[in-house]
């Protein structure tokens, strides 16, 4: 069976985001500690692996990965969280995706990373004092597998 391509007329369905991962943690095993039993608490490991699991669809998909999710904090009840996600574990989702999405795409794909800054939603990839820099190394190193370093421009002058 072809699936169609999504109701164009919101455009986030396009991408493999959020809604989606709802559905992926559906399928997986669920942890639900009593403090948030009205909430979806699971491995962050398993949903990259049921996300890397699903198949490709017939139309243009965009895919995203996250380095972790806590909606919590802004709600009550139907928060949805990861547990367990570290940057190895990141590293390795977003490289597979890269690998998918070059193949699919061709030499410039396109893959999302929620978020940047979501400290409400515990998905920063900024530096923080758990993991310091290591997201944005993970993800240095898997769109610049040879990196090392992080490349710098030509040094100013001294005043």
């Amino acid at each position: 069976r072809r699936s169609s391509p999504p109701d164009l007329h919101w455009l986030g369905r396009q991408f493999a985001n959020r809604p989606r991962i709802r559905h992926a943690a559906e399928q997986i095993g669920l942890l639900s500690p009593p403090k948030y039993a009205d909430s979806t608490v699971f491995a962050y490991a398993d949903l990259a692996s049921a996300m890397l699991a699903k198949p490709e669809p017939s139309y243009r998909r965009f895919p995203c990965v996250t380095p972790s999710w806590d909606n919590s904090p802004r709600r009550r009840a139907g928060a949805l969280m990861m547990a367990g996600s570290t940057p190895e574990l990141y590293a390795r989702w977003l490289r597979e995706v890269l690998r998918r999405a070059q193949t699919r795409q061709g030499a410039d794909p396109v893959v999302f990373i929620n978020a940047w800054n979501e400290w409400a939603e515990g998905s920063p990839l900024e530096p923080c004092q758990k993991w310091g820099r290591a997201y944005l190394e993970r993800t240095r190193d898997a769109l610049v597998p040879s990196a090392h370093t992080v490349p710098t421009g030509p040094r100013l002058p001294r005043r």
